[in-house]
C-alpha cells in the first residue's frame, strides 16, 4: 500500500508514528496543501521517524504521479475539504485533519461524493484513542452507571503567538469551536449518541491579537434520548500548567464516570470513587489503514466524522448569532 501526506499543519504525527506498524506499506511522498505552505518543520518531524520521501509543491501533481492508496491530509484548514474531495473522487482513502469542512456546503459536497465512492474517509477525532477516554467508553457500554443522563466536558489548549498566522482569519481557520471543541463534541456523540445543539456562545476576548480567532466558548445540547450535555472549550490553558485539562464527567442512573488528567474513574451509589484500569493503547492510523482492508476495528467511521462535523458547524452558527463583539 502506498501512503502519502498532504500538508504539515495538523496532527500528521498520528500517521508518522504508525508507519512502522503497518505491513506492506510504503511512504511515497509529501506535498504542500497550498503553494504558500512551508513544510520545513514538518520535514524535521518526519526525520525523527523515517526518511523524508519525495516532496511535491503541488498536491495534484503528487496524486497524478504517485497514485497513493491512502493519504493523510493536514494543510491549512480551509483546504481540508477540497483536497479530501479530490482524493475521494479518485478512490483514495483519506484520514483528514479536523474540521473536515469549514461550512455546511463543503460538508454536503463531501457527503454526496462519499455516496458513490469506495474510499474510507475518517476525521482526525483522535481523543477516542486516548486511553482514559476509551476506558470510559467501555465502562459506559458495559452498563456500569446504567443509563447516562448528563455529560459535562472540557477541552483546553494553551495559546501563544507561535500559533500559525492563518488562525487570525475565519475563512482560513474555520473557528476555535471547529478546531478545539470538535474533540468534545465527538466524544459526547461517541458516548451517548446523536444530539441537537440548544445554544452556543464564543468570544475573541484576550486572543493576543489573533483577530477572528476565538479564545473560549460554551455549547449546550440535548440528546435524542432526552439526556443533556454541555461543553466548555478554550485557548486559555495556563502555560505553566503541565496537566492534561481535557476531561468529561458522565452522570447516570447508577453513578458517575470521569475521564480526567489521563485517568478514568467511577463512583457509584454503592462504592466510592475508584480508578479504572486503562485499556491498551490502540494505533489510530493503523486502525484506519486496517479499515481500508475491510477490518472493523477503527474507533471512528465516516458516518461519525460527518455527523460530528455537522454538529460543530451548527454550534458555530449559533455562537456567531449570539456573539456580542
Amino acid at each position: 500500500m502506498k501512503i502519502a501526506m498532504i500538508g504539515g499543519q495538523g496532527h500528521q504525527s498520528y500517521a508518522l508514528t504508525a508507519l512502522n506498524e503497518i505491513k506492506d506499506c510504503t511512504f511515497v511522498a509529501i506535498a504542500k496543501g497550498s503553494s504558500d505552505e512551508n513544510l520545513d518543520n514538518f520535514k524535521l518531524s518526519i526525520a525523527e521517524y523515517t526518511t523524508v520521501p519525495k516532496e511535491y509543491d503541488n498536491w495534484i501533481e503528487m496524486l497524478d504521479k504517485e497514485q497513493p492508496d491512502a493519504v493523510s491530509v493536514a494543510p491549512i484548514f480551509c483546504y481540508h475539504q477540497r483536497i479530501s474531495l479530490e482524493c475521494i473522487k479518485r478512490g483514495i482513502h483519506v484520514l483528514c485533519e479536523k474540521p473536515v469542512a469549514i461550512n455546511i456546503q463543503e460538508l454536503d459536497e463531501l457527503e454526496e461524493a462519499l455516496k458513490n465512492s469506495k474510499s474510507q474517509f475518517i476525521g482526525m477525532h483522535a481523543m477516542r484513542y486516548s486511553r482514559h477516554f476509551h476506558t470510559v467508553k467501555k465502562a459506559l457500554d458495559d452498563g456500569l452507571i446504567g443509563k447516562p443522563i448528563l455529560i459535562n466536558s472540557q477541552k483546553s489548549y494553551s495559546f501563544n503567538a507561535t500559533r500559525p498566522q492563518f488562525y487570525k482569519q475565519r475563512s482560513l481557520y474555520g473557528s476555535t469551536l471547529c478546531w478545539v471543541a470538535t474533540h468534545a463534541i465527538d466524544w459526547s456523540y461517541w458516548y451517548m449518541g446523536d444530539f441537537e445543539i440548544s445554544n452556543a456562545y464564543h468570544t475573541t476576548l484576550c486572543n493576543q491579537g489573533y483577530n477572528d480567532c476565538e479564545s473560549a466558548g460554551v455549547i449546550a445540547f440535548q440528546f435524542t434520548t432526552g439526556a443533556v450535555g454541555c461543553i466548555n472549550f478554550d485557548f486559555l490553558k495556563a502555560h505553566k500548567d503541565i496537566a492534561c485539562r481535557d476531561s468529561c464527567r458522565i452522570a447516570g442512573e447508577k453513578g458517575v464516570l470521569e475521564a480526567a488528567e489521563n485517568k478514568a474513574y467511577i463512583t457509584t451509589h454503592t462504592e466510592g470513587r475508584k480508578e479504572l484500569d486503562l485499556l491498551p493503547q490502540k494505533s489510530f492510523f493503523k486502525d484506519f489503514i486496517d479499515s481500508t482492508h475491510g477490518l472493523d476495528n477503527c474507533l471512528i467511521d465516516t458516518k461519525s466524522t460527518l455527523a460530528v462535523t455537522r454538529l460543530a458547524l451548527n454550534a458555530r452558527d449559533y455562537a456567531d448569532k449570539y456573539r456580542k463583539e
